[in-house]
């Protein structure tokens, strides 16, 4: 039962979770007379397919482990949804199998549209390997194995975004890398210290480091994925995203890459006793094109704290541990900050 007037509907879902296959974002605008009914038929074949292109610059490619689709509208009521999709892993053979492109059918509308994934491939020379080498795989020295994760042992990393102002007949159909929006990290992952227990065992695998990328625009979950620290690993990052390493272990603390930059005139408060106010997520940057080298896990790490004082205010950008090279450090427990006025306790 509802008021008359002008609505929007919308329909979102994918035909199988754990595939690239039809996923759809349709939408519709209907007006709903004064002590009438309506049905509504919202059909795929009325909507626009946008094809993702998943191979690389070899033409190998990409496995994607998690996607994700959504759609925000901003107005009196604002509202947004989105779709996830995550795979468990490929295991051996099965990578040379994988498709080159999955589709997105996204209905013509004039509110905000974003797609996500992060994936994983090889370079040519490994992917050859691979191929070679695949059912005499040894992960570890007691007992044998002869699967692998590709994600634990890829060289090449992909976290792609894509974002419109709308969905009409100029949006483009095919999506791809764009060289002068991707940002491309060359690191090396490792391990400080010396390695007591294994990161995690699934199975027949077992690693001693693992990561989390997370597409900032929305808050979504997504894939632990097991990894190999002594790597070096090629990340192509295009869009707004932030990626949790964990060396070791899962609660022992992480580094945090953070593929973005944040707008601080946009800022909404913390869900904390404290008046604390973080950038708006909606208002967050990709990082110019660049093409850097660098190595994580490998400290020191200190403390960087941001302040801004005058006659009536002070404003504390939150200290975030951070190593040499700007990334976020954390773990199990936050760090905090007490604040005195006066000798006297006044917040944290």
């Amino acid at each position: 039962l509802l008021p008359s007037g002008d609505y929007q509907v919308f329909a979102a879902g994918h035909q199988d979770v754990y595939h690239y296959d039809d996923q759809y974002l349709l939408s519709s605008t209907v007006y709903l007379d004064r002590l009438s009914s309506t049905d509504i038929y919202l059909n795929m074949s009325d909507a626009r397919r946008l094809e993702l292109d998943l191979t690389t610059d070899d033409g190998l490619p990409i496995y994607v482990k998690d996607y994700r689709v959504y759609f925000r509208h901003e107005g009196d009521r604002n509202m947004s949804f989105h779709l996830v999709g995550s795979d468990y892993s490929i295991r051996g053979a099965e990578m040379f199998s994988l498709p080159d492109s999955m589709q997105v059918f996204v209905s013509d509308t004039e509110e905000e549209i974003g797609i996500s994934i992060s994936g994983f491939s090889y370079s040519a020379l490994m992917w050859d390997f691979m191929e070679r080498n695949w059912d005499h795989w040894y992960e570890y020295t007691v007992g044998t194995s002869t699967d692998f994760l590709i994600e634990a042992s890829a060289d090449l990393q992909y976290l792609l975004a894509w974002e419109f102002d709308g969905i009409d007949a100029e949006t483009p159909t095919t999506l791809g890398v764009d060289e002068g929006a991707c940002s491309v990290f060359e690191t090396t992952y490792d391990i400080p210290g010396a390695i007591t227990d294994i990161w995690g065992d699934w199975g027949s695998h077992k690693s001693i480091g693992g990561d989390a990328a997370f597409y900032v625009r929305r808050d979504t979950d997504t894939s632990l994925n097991s990894y190999f620290s002594g790597m070096t690993r090629t990340t192509f990052v295009q869009g707004v995203f932030s990626e949790l390493y964990f060396p070791q272990s899962i609660l022992g603390g992480y580094i945090e890459r953070m593929f973005y930059t944040p707008d601080y005139d946009y800022l909404v408060r913390a869900q904390t006793a404290s008046s604390i106010f973080i950038p708006d997520r909606n208002f967050l940057e990709p990082h110019d094109a660049e093409i850097t080298s660098q190595e994580l896990g490998a400290g020191p790490f200190y403390p960087a704290v941001y302040t801004e004082i005058s006659d009536d205010l002070l404003t504390l950008f939150h200290p975030l541990l951070r190593d040499q090279s700007g990334a976020k450090v954390g773990g199990g427990y936050v760090p905090t900050l007490n604040l005195y006025k006066n000798s006297q306790f006044v917040g944290i």
